[in-house]
């Protein structure tokens, strides 16, 4: 999965100023949602990628058929 991504260094004087108030790193703010925390942030780059899965699964209008023949 490719992520658009700017990637904020936290080192030196008025690094903490770059990130969402009372945060420390790893944080990840992804449009409204902010989310910290190693753990955290891998459980949202997971649902992110099952969302794409889902996504690019029903995105086009082709018709699906399972192994029985049975077209949807």
């Amino acid at each position: 999965m490719s992520l658009a991504r700017e990637v904020v260094e936290v080192e030196g004087s008025g690094a903490a100023e770059r990130l969402p108030p009372g945060m420390e790193p790893p944080v990840l703010v992804d449009d409204h949602d902010i989310v910290q925390g190693h753990r955290r942030i891998l459980a949202h780059l997971e649902r992110l990628a099952d969302f794409k899965a889902t996504w690019e699964k029903f995105q086009s209008d082709a018709c699906y058929c399972d192994d029985t023949g049975h077209v949807e």
